[in-house]
Parts: structure tokens; C-alpha cells; sequence
């Protein structure tokens, strides 16, 4: 799953349960942040981690994979209901949501 494709999904206002299942993780898994592969892209493959599993790094290895924290989920989410409410795409939602991680987060 890409980045844009969890912007889509969440916009979507798709059940979670799936996207946690598919990461190996639950709801309250603490700490959950969005890290995403290689750079800061909308195009950027994800992954779903928890604080325990990355002691909060924003740069974490898993098997032999670099992901670079983004943002924690639930902000994640915020922003996407903002962008939603607004009517925005998910392509400037995710833009959005990207320029916020690096420049004001």
C-alpha cells in the first residue's frame, strides 16, 4: 500500500480493522505512526508501527527495509477528515498531509 492509497482509503471512510490487520497491528497498538519507504512521497510504500517496535525513531530498519516516520496515524487521520470535509482530493490531501510532516510537524 502506498501512501496515496491510505490517504484514498481513509478518505473513503473504509472500516480500519482490514488496514491494522494487514500491518500487524490493532487500535491500540501505542505509538502508531505512519512510516513510509524510501523518501517522503506520495507514492511512497507504508508501514503501520508501533513506538514499541521503533522506540521512535524517525528512521527505522525492518527486515533489511528503511522506513521514515511520517506522522502519527491519528493526525494522519485528522488531516484526511479535514481534507474530506473540505471536498479536496485524496492526491491534495496527501500532498497536504506530506508538507505538513516536513515542514511544520
Amino acid at each position: 500500500m502506498t501512501f496515496l492509497d491510505l490517504i484514498t482509503y481513509l478518505a473513503a471512510q473504509q472500516p480500519v480493522e482490514p488496514l491494522y490487520r494487514a500491518h500487524g497491528v490493532t487500535p491500540d497498538t501505542p505509538g502508531l505512526a505512519v512510516y513510509l519507504g524510501a523518501a517522503l512521497r506520495v507514492d511512497a510504500d507504508i508501514a503501520l508501527l508501533g513506538v514499541e517496535a521503533t522506540d521512535g525513531d524517525l528512521q527505522y530498519v525492518q527486515h533489511g527495509v528503511q522506513w521514515l516516520y511520517c506522522l502519527e496515524l491519528d493526525l494522519v487521520e485528522e488531516m484526511v477528515a479535514d481534507g474530506v470535509a473540505e471536498r479536496a482530493s485524496p492526491v491534495a490531501i496527501a500532498a497536504r498531509v506530506l508538507d505538513y510532516a516536513c515542514y511544520d510537524a
